[in-house]
């Protein structure tokens, strides 16, 4: 018979799940019409929308909430609170950083709500706060993400070692089915159920869909069923990535069918990016896929590959001593390289677009970036507000690509200082000032490394309901996977 916590905690389990699933969903209903057009053009960043996701996070929300809430006794949340207000007295108190990223804080909000956008930036700004809670409560309740201990007896049948959790599954699942769907889209060159089934894009529409020529030959790529290719792929080459260290990680052995369930990943994987011709995704499981070689010493393998394994170690170890750093630097050496090349991705980009000038892909993300630097220089202070680059795109790009491209920056620093300006870098500084020594570098470095080519060539990470959450997700899980030891709960 279970109780009401254990109920609540299987719920709340379940329902993580189910959010993992319906991250690349893009089903979703517009608010209001009125508000998402720019000279006479709509653009669908501008338009307010509830998704079927926003549900599900809510519950997950509640149900993580009640967790936390009913796991202590009222005498310890009276305890707690009144910890948790001495402790911040005292900081507040002594650290003028934290008064700093507090007023920091407060001033971005208001910036939003002085907008003359109003309903877009606030509604984008309760997107954003909202994915703030979901990460707090899955960071609060983090041991249940990685709980063996449900009601699933016939798991047991398969020989499925005990520390992969419904959370592991659901992004499996996730995994096959988006690459299912995907390969019928790419085959018949047409949506399977339509838009009323998680959002798919109707890809028999006569503009507005990605094509590329393959095989001498124009097609459609596909989408599964999120909004763009380089979307579909992201999630699948991070949801891969994820449950590689999963397995790496968190298995101190792994069975036959786990293996046969890794190889299947990867070849969902290649075929996502092949349809997709995502490059941000090509690059993001290559970098993902170096930084998880030391881990690779936790599988049985046989000998040939085992060799292979040592020697990829051995390399990317040389590789990694001959990055010198100045010792004065606040960073250590993988995160200072890391923002290196993140700054330097525009002029790359740059530099391409002029090498190959017939690429449309690289020249408008070039446009875009240089967009962002005008848009910056016009309104340094406090940028056009989050989500409202579109708004004043039209200033500075070529009116013929406002048409075909009214996008934000894909570049999500470009974007953040055109968005921000100078009061958007001051709060990055004092988070940073402030969290400096809590920090796990190894974490971070790996996340960060991870997520690079998606941060340095789209935008979707902060303009996308897929974007947030899937930053929201990968966050908390990679962090815990290479993190302190999780507490057991029954």
């Amino acid at each position: 018979m279970l109780n009401a916590a254990k109920l609540v905690r299987y719920f709340f389990l379940i329902s993580v799940a189910i959010l993992i699933f319906l991250i690349p969903s893009n089903l979703f209903i517009v608010l209001s019409e009125n508000f998402g057009y720019v000279t006479g053009l709509r653009v669908d960043y501008l338009l307010p929308k509830l998704y079927l996701t926003d549900l599900v996070v809510w519950l997950v929300i509640g149900l993580g909430f009640y967790l936390w809430w009913i796991e202590q006794s009222q005498s310890t949340i009276n305890n707690y609170y009144f910890a948790m207000w001495s402790s911040f007295r005292r900081k507040w108190g002594a650290s003028s950083k934290l008064k700093l990223l507090i007023l920091l804080s407060l001033l971005l909000i208001v910036r939003q709500l002085l907008s003359p956008h109003l309903l877009i930036s606030g509604w984008f700004t309760l997107h954003l706060l909202t994915a703030i809670l979901l990460g707090w409560v899955l960071i609060v309740n983090h041991y249940l993400l990685f709980s063996n201990k449900l009601p699933i007896s016939s798991l047991s049948r398969w020989s499925i070692e005990s520390s992969y959790s419904l959370v592991w599954w659901a992004l499996v699942a996730t995994i096959i089915f988006q690459t299912t769907v995907a390969l019928i889209q790419f085959w018949t060159q047409s949506s399977v159920w339509g838009y009323a089934f998680l959002g798919e894009v109707s890809l028999t529409v006569p503009y507005g869909i990605a094509h590329a020529n393959l095989g001498g030959r124009e097609v459609s790529l596909a989408y599964g069923t999120t909004a763009h290719p380089n979307v579909l792929a992201g999630v699948v080459v991070v949801y891969t990535l994820i449950s590689w260290r999963w397995l790496f990680v968190k298995t101190a052995k792994q069975t036959p069918i786990a293996k046969l369930i890794g190889l299947v990943l990867l070849i969902c994987t290649l075929i996502i990016i092949y349809i997709t011709q995502s490059l941000s995704a090509l690059l993001t499981f290559a970098i993902g896929s170096w930084m998880l070689i030391p881990y690779l010493k936790k599988l049985t393998l046989s000998t040939s590959y085992s060799h292979t394994v040592k020697t990829l170690q051995q390399l990317r170890a040389t590789i990694g001593k001959h990055f010198y750093l100045p010792s004065w630097l606040p960073l250590n050496r993988r995160s200072f390289w890391l923002l290196i090349t993140f700054f330097l991705m525009p002029i790359i980009v740059s530099v391409f677009t002029k090498l190959y000038p017939e690429n449309l892909s690289l020249a408008r993300r070039a446009w875009l970036n240089h967009a962002a630097l005008q848009i910056f220089i016009q309104q340094p202070l406090v940028g056009t507000g989050l989500n409202l680059f579109t708004t004043q795109i039209k200033s500075t790009l070529p009116s013929r690509e406002l048409v075909r491209f009214a996008q934000p920056a894909h570049h999500l620093g470009l974007l953040w200082l055109a968005e921000t300006g100078f009061l958007g870098v001051c709060w990055i500084i004092a988070l940073y000032a402030n969290f400096r020594k809590k920090i796990c570098w190894q974490q971070l470095n790996m996340l960060g490394w991870m997520m690079l080519p998606i941060a340095a060539l789209d935008h979707y990470l902060l303009t996308l309901q897929t974007g947030r959450l899937l930053s929201v997700v990968l966050s908390v899980i990679m962090i815990f996977l290479l993190g302190p030891s999780q507490k057991s709960k029954g």
